[in-house]
């Protein structure tokens, strides 16, 4: 039914309506400013930001955030260890292509059935050039033209994909991937690995997701074909002049030369360009979810955002227009910075914290009582009761105002920052310019 409505949608797109203006605001110090950005298949995306450092946000249930934690998800840019020129997103791990050529992988591995939260090299893969993943499968390019793959449909041990030669780029949906030659011709394989020609030529760039896929001609022209139908590519009529497209249950974004980014979503029977400024120079999306790249750094997002996958810091569950990504807020503890599983986030202006994260790189026990909704922090003689919702906490007995209720998502319970000052005796600051939380004492 996916692949029908995909098709459907995109074949359908012969009118455009006019465009109409995207809804963000100019720069300021709030806004994440990145160089790369990184998704794929799932719900996670990444970014490397302007001095080097890279953030990550949304689903962190399989590990994919690398930075040694999973369960959570974060609705805001966390800082993560890693140093990658591509990562991508096999919607339960994650793919990463070191300068060096080696390929490293970390999440869920589908046929140990185990979660790896650390990035871990893997041996016997070198001289890549670019990556892609599948729900199951890991595939490297190499610099000889070559694809290989390893996971569950080679029993995780790296093979060729036979009838592949001077391949340029790689891409993969769900259970499916693309290769483009040198001499612009595309070819399509799934599990069984059967190759097969798609019957395209003259292409520069390629899209698959989920089982739908998507070819940019070298004329600016946009093809599209369903997985299982590479004989029967369609033109999508309304778009012109296109160097990049990006796929995702929410809609279809389309580059176009002026870089300006084109919009239509499945049922639709016309394109709507949402960015007037022409400023966009990259474009991409996960699941349900799409981004947009400008070309001063700044990140748009839109879409689903249950699992924080748009990283504006909103816990609202679906944001249809344009939304700057926020740029992750950091904590240092004694003048250390902490490593967090997830981000700050400011609700209503008052800064909230993930309460086990930062009191147990203090030095107190935290519990949580799921049946009462009640944490419990030990720290020495000190013994602080908070209630989710509740407009105050109890601290040995005594009953504190919170200047912010508690908030309870990603299976983690958030409270104010400032509460750790009034209660703990620890002196908090705020560096608005570099967004980041000293607490020392």
């Amino acid at each position: 039914m996916l692949k029908k409505t995909l098709l459907a949608a995109v074949i359908s797109t012969v009118a455009v309506t006019s465009m109409i203006a995207p809804s963000y605001a100019e720069p300021g110090s709030n806004t994440l400013k990145a160089s790369q950005v990184f998704s794929g298949e799932g719900k996670t995306t990444w970014a490397k930001l302007d001095n080097g450092q890279f953030t990550a946000w949304g689903s962190n249930y399989t590990g994919t955030f690398g930075n040694g934690y999973d369960g959570v998800y974060s609705i805001a840019p966390v800082y993560v260890p890693l140093d990658f020129k591509q990562i991508v997103d096999g919607f339960n791990h994650a793919v990463g292509l070191k300068e060096d050529g080696t390929v490293w992988t970390w999440g869920m591995d589908s046929i140990k059935n185990s979660v790896s939260k650390t990035p871990k090299q893997l041996p016997g893969v070198d001289n890549v050039i670019s990556v892609s993943a599948s729900q199951e499968n890991t595939f490297a390019l190499k610099k000889d033209g070559t694809v290989w793959q390893w996971g569950k449909d080679s029993e995780n041990m790296p093979a060729p994909v036979s009838g592949i030669q001077n391949a340029k780029v790689i891409d993969s949906g769900s259970f499916h991937s693309l290769a483009l030659t040198a001499d612009g011709e595309v070819y399509e394989w799934s599990a069984d690995k059967s190759v097969t020609k798609v019957n395209l030529n003259h292409i520069k760039s390629i899209n698959a997701f989920h089982s739908a896929n998507v070819a940019v001609k070298d004329d600016g022209t946009v093809w599209f074909w369903a997985s299982d139908q590479p004989d029967k590519p369609a033109q999508v009529n309304s778009l012109h002049h296109i160097s990049e497209v990006a796929l995702s249950e929410f809609g279809y974004l389309a580059l176009d030369s002026d870089n300006r980014v084109w919009l239509w979503k499945p049922g639709d029977n016309h394109t709507t360009n949402v960015v007037l400024d022409g400023t966009a120079k990259h474009i991409g999306g996960g699941q349900d979810y799409v981004y947009a790249l400008l070309g001063d750094g700044r990140v748009l997002a839109w879409g689903n955002n249950e699992n924080g996958q748009l990283g504006v810091g909103s816990l609202k569950k679906v944001i249809e227009k344009p939304t700057l990504v926020a740029k992750p807020i950091g904590i240092s503890i004694n003048g250390k910075e902490a490593v967090m599983s997830l981000s700050p986030v400011i609700i209503n202006g008052t800064t909230l914290i993930p309460l086990r994260g930062v009191f147990e790189q203090l030095g107190a026990k935290v519990t949580y009582d799921a049946k009462k909704k009640l944490a419990t922090i030990v720290k020495g003689k000190l013994n602080i009761q908070i209630g989710l919702q509740g407009a105050s906490a109890t601290v040995n007995g005594e009953s504190k105002q919170l200047p912010e209720p508690a908030q309870s998502f990603s299976d983690s319970i958030f409270i104010p920052l400032r509460f750790i000052g009034e209660t703990l005796g620890y002196q908090v600051g705020w560096d608005p310019a570099n967004r980041v939380i000293s607490i020392d004492g």
